[in-house]
């Protein structure tokens, strides 16, 4: 009786130590059934009991202790309990034999103290320890939770299983299995799963301002555009052996990864490729692997932080407007802290629901036309961005079109900043070169959103003849370029020569009347 009460007190200790349950039980006198809660069970979950020992219960102590219903005999029990490399160095454990009763077992357990396990790696308690040698051996379906996610149980010492129903759904983790010394009882499983976050940076050329890091950003075709995916780890990182992490990256058509960019730290310590993680390339996108966070940095904890930089550049594939290219991220991760009977950690694996970022891109229409605003074939044109540079800013050339049976010219890919539209060539001799037209693209897009958008998009003539029309969805900037005729100079023996004769002749006439008017002014003096 008396080590009866040490082992009572031992498995309600237990129950409190679980790295990811915290029980609460009253230790007061009990009919012969009590109720077991799980407070906070989750959907699409399945809770169990399964007896592992029964008995007398009252006052806080278990008595007339007998084997549970779950377990098929004690030398099933005694194997497995000095099987385990743990618990089989423990004096009381390594001395029960096949002819142990069961009170034998119950004793041993209750002597097996959390200070006896101090030294056990990845945070693991005794009851932990006990909980998966226990979920190996233990047969029959369980005592399965009602609609309440309530146990009515006779009164012993059980162990309280979670599992997943439906594994397709993301998002899902399981609990530690429970130790519990049945009394009425509510358990608060605490259980948490890793989430993950993608971001990009935008850049404008022209003013040199670099973003932080956000959900959306526009960019011209060529240019390299850099992602940020945060990952994180569950509550009860330390309940497992080791643990699986995998980021799946989605890349649109538009945007060509760069392996070689891949930059990865976990925690303070930045992995190395191959030994610590493998990149995969798929159909998709890429898969970055980490098959034990734990090897690769054993100092990790729950609040560590799982870091991946790369670039993608922006190809002709780009989906202009309002579309965009998207970027998506989920994250697959071990999502079972059981271990298996032999001492493996379970390869059961949740995954996070997706996080998307959208690099927008743009394009201008120049339609050259005359002055009656019909189509002029002919003419060619360059288009240059302004470049913030160290001391003074640059023009670099976006594009030329050099196809001269065309009136419509489109470049296709730019962002925002400063651009200049040059006309490189006239449609034919008679028609002047056009101004060069200075314009400023400016675009709005969400920065903080699950799901961002196209807000606004603008651009704005600051020298030239040209007016934008924007299409916000389409993404373009349209603008008629007017083509002028050059002043027409006279053709000789023209009208042209008859006036310079007529002016000359009065000119001649006007000379002579005004020199007969002096002489006779004189004769007059």
């Amino acid at each position: 009786m008396k080590k009866m009460r040490k082992f009572a007190a031992i498995a309600a200790a237990t129950v409190m130590a679980v790295s990811t349950v915290v029980a609460t039980a009253s230790f007061t006198a009990f009919a012969e059934n009590s109720t077991v809660t799980v407070a906070s069970a989750k959907e699409n979950h399945t809770y169990k009991a399964y007896q592992i020992f029964k008995g007398t219960y009252a006052n806080g102590v278990l008595s007339n202790v007998t084997l549970g219903t779950s377990i098929a005999d004690v030398n099933t029990l005694v194997t497995a309990l000095q099987a385990n490399s743990t618990l089989n160095t423990i004096t009381e454990i390594s001395a029960l034999t096949s002819n142990s009763s069961a009170q034998d077992v119950a004793d041993a357990i209750a002597k097996v103290s959390s200070s006896k396990l101090a030294g056990v790696s990845g945070g693991y308690s005794t009851a932990d320890v006990l909980a998966s040698v226990l979920a190996g051996v233990v047969t029959g379906d369980g005592t399965a939770a009602d609609e309440n996610n309530s146990f009515s149980l006779e009164n012993g010492y059980y162990l309280i299983t979670d599992s997943i129903n439906d594994t397709t759904e993301t998002g899902e983790s399981v609990s530690r299995h429970i130790l519990a010394v049945e009394g009425d009882t509510a358990i608060t499983l605490k259980q948490s799963v890793p989430t993950v976050e993608k971001k990009v940076k935008d850049v404008n050329d022209t003013t040199g301002v670099t973003s932080e890091w956000q959900d959306s950003s526009d960019m011209d075709i060529g240019n390299e555009v850099e992602f940020k995916l945060t990952g994180t780890l569950p509550d009860d990182y330390a309940a497992y052996d080791n643990y699986y992490y995998k980021f799946g990256d989605t890349l649109s058509a538009g945007l060509t990864f760069d392996s070689s960019s891949v930059v990865v730290t976990a925690g303070d310590k930045t992995l190395t490729a191959d030994s610590d993680y493998t990149v995969t390339t798929t159909d998709a996108g890429f898969d970055l692997e980490i098959t034990d966070l734990k090897a690769s940095n054993s100092a990790l904890t729950k609040d560590s932080k799982i870091v991946v930089t790369y670039k993608a550049t922006l190809n002709d594939n780009a989906v202009i407007g309002a579309v965009g290219n998207p970027n998506k991220v989920d994250l697959t991760y071990s999502n079972n802290p059981n271990k298996d009977a032999d001492g493996t950690q379970s390869s059961d694996k949740g995954k996070t629901p997706e996080d998307t970022v959208i690099v927008f891109t743009y394009k201008a229409v120049v339609n050259k036309v005359n002055a009656e605003k019909a189509p002029l074939a002919g003419a060619n044109f360059a288009l240059y961005k302004e470049i913030k540079g160290e001391t003074e800013n640059t023009w670099e050339l976006v594009s030329e079109i050099t196809a001269t049976d065309k009136s419509t010219f489109e470049f296709k890919g730019i962002d925002d900043g400063n651009y200049k539209l040059v006309e490189t060539k006239t449609p034919s001799d008679e028609y002047n070169k056009i101004e060069d037209i200075f314009f400023t693209v400016t675009a709005e897009h969400d920065e903080t959103a699950d799901a961002p958008t196209l807000i606004s998009l603008s651009g704005n003539v600051t020298t030239g003849d040209a007016q934008f029309t924007v299409d916000k969805d389409a993404g373009t900037l349209t603008t008629d370029v007017i083509n002028k005729k050059g002043s027409t100079l006279p053709e000789t023996g023209g009208i042209g020569t008859k006036i310079f004769t007529v002016a000359g002749g009065t000119i001649v006439v006007g000379a002579g009347v005004l020199l007969i008017t002096k002489k006779r002014m004189k004769k007059e003096d």
